[in-house]
């Protein structure tokens, strides 16, 4: 389902569920500098179709009208994560958005973890610890981590 048109009321949130985030979830529009951040609104809709958000400054909300948000060919699933070489990214809040290609909201042993929406072997999340936020309620700290093998495939996940 697209966004509305111009001119019709569009929020965060909207933005946020139509990229398959929960309504709630937070994210900045484009982050602190010209250049989108990663996690950022901006940054999310880069693979948008019919036609992108514009990556270039200014940013604002009008240019997410009537887009429709395909990510990896509609096979890669975004969510808050941080990756790190040990298990002290437990309880880290600076998440961005990393994807995996499994069914759930979150990732499952099994799953590939990509650092990019269009997925592909140069962008895999390879032989380090992933970490992310495992609740049900909004949070943007990391509970959950797991480890990934040379192919970015998530071996085993434990609780912080």
């Amino acid at each position: 389902m697209a966004l509305p048109n111009a001119y019709a009321p569009l929020s965060a949130s909207m933005i946020m569920v139509e990229a398959g985030q929960s309504a709630d979830a937070v994210a900045f529009l484009s982050g602190p500098t010209s250049t989108p951040a990663a996690g950022s609104m901006v940054k999310l809709y880069d693979s948008a179709t019919k036609t992108p958000v514009n990556q270039n400054a200014p940013h604002a909300y009008s240019e997410f009208y009537s887009k429709t948000f395909v990510s990896g060919g509609g096979s890669l699933t975004a969510f808050m994560g941080k990756s790190g070489t040990s298990t002290s990214i437990c309880g880290d809040s600076t998440l961005t958005f990393l994807w995996h290609d499994g069914s759930g909201n979150v990732p499952q042993n099994g799953d590939i973890i990509y650092d990019n929406s269009s997925g592909g072997s140069s962008n895999i999340v390879a032989s380090v610890y992933v970490g992310w936020d495992n609740t049900n309620v909004p949070s943007t700290t990391v509970n959950r981590i797991g480890q990934t093998n040379s192919s970015g495939v998530l071996g085993f996940s434990v609780n912080c």
